[in-house]
């Protein structure tokens, strides 16, 4: 004995497809969300990586100078030209 059943929708294949385009899209948009909140934090990771790199030139560009003058300075005294 076999039993058969008939789903009946109510919605056409029509409906059901304009439910399946929108769906994607929804999904399309959460995606699309999702990867901007990824780019906002990877971009403030990368200020915040580049205020370092700024504090750090400085510094070493400081570090180098105040030796250096000092060597040039005390070499000038010993120059002819």
């Amino acid at each position: 004995m076999r039993f058969s059943r008939t789903v009946h929708s109510g919605f056409g294949t029509d409906e059901i497809s304009r439910v399946q385009q929108f769906m994607s899209a929804v999904a399309a948009s959460l995606d699309r969300a999702r990867l901007l909140d990824q780019l906002k934090a990877a971009n403030a990771h990368l200020q915040e990586a580049n205020k370092h790199k700024s504090v750090f030139l400085a510094s070493m560009s400081h570090e180098l100078r105040t030796p250096l003058n000092a060597i040039l300075a005390s070499g000038a005294p010993h120059r002819r030209e």
